[in-house]
Parts: C-alpha cells; sequence; structure tokens
C-alpha cells in the first residue's frame, strides 16, 4: 500500500505539472526514487547481525519482514506502472559541458598541497 500510495503521488504530481505547463509527465528515474523511502534496510540489517550473532530464530523473522517489504514495494510499484504505462527502461547518460568535464578532472597538485600541509 505505501508503494502505490509514494508512486501514485508522483504520477499524480508529474501530470499536474505537465498540464500546468511545468514539464513532462513521465521521468521513469525519478519514479523509481519516489519509492526508495521504502527500503527495508534497517530490518535487513538487523536480521544479519542476529544472523551473526547465532540467534537464528529473530534473524530469521527480521529477514522475512525485510523481504516481504521488499515484495510488497515490488507489487505495488509494479501495478502503477502497468496502470499508468511509464516506461522505466534505461536512460541516456546526462552529457556534460566540456567546462564541468574539466572541473572533474583529477588534479595532482591538489594531493601535494594536502601532503606539504601534514608534513608541516
Amino acid at each position: 500500500m505505501p508503494a502505490l500510495t509514494a508512486s501514485g503521488m508522483y504520477v499524480l504530481t508529474a501530470t499536474l505539472m505537465f498540464y500546468l505547463g511545468l514539464g513532462r509527465a513521465r521521468y521513469s528515474a525519478a519514479f523509481i526514487a519516489s519509492v526508495l523511502f521504502l527500503v527495508a534496510g534497517f530490518p535487513l540489517i538487523a536480521g544479519l547481525f542476529d544472523l551473526l550473532q547465532h540467534q537464528t530464530v529473530a534473524a530469521v523473522s527480521c529477514m522475512a519482514y525485510g523481504v516481504m517489504m521488499q515484495l510488497a514495494v515490488a507489487f505495488g510499484l509494479s501495478i502503477v506502472i502497468e496502470i499508468v504505462g511509464i516506461e522505466v527502461s534505461r536512460q541516456p547518460p546526462f552529457e556534460l559541458a566540456y567546462p564541468f568535464k574539466l572541473l572533474l578532472l583529477p588534479r595532482p597538485w591538489r594531493c601535494y598541497s594536502i601532503a606539504l600541509h601534514v608534513r608541516s
């Protein structure tokens, strides 16, 4: 149910923005990101820690809860994808302008200046 709500709210917001002239109606990456907060990381990590401490019953219950939550998120997301018809294929990479690419190049003098600062 939370996945239906989160992804459905994204679809409604994106459609409203499209009709108001503020953007495109379908961003597949943003659609997928709308349910990322539903990833059940805590129960899975807690189950792993319980398993490492040889608490098998607690580990199995935490892991089962985490897996069931993931399945519910996937099921809800697939329902919204099927109803709305969102294309979730891989997006082309974003191309940076040349000056921004220069900013991302490694600069060896930066490491050298840090080494001089640490030595002194």
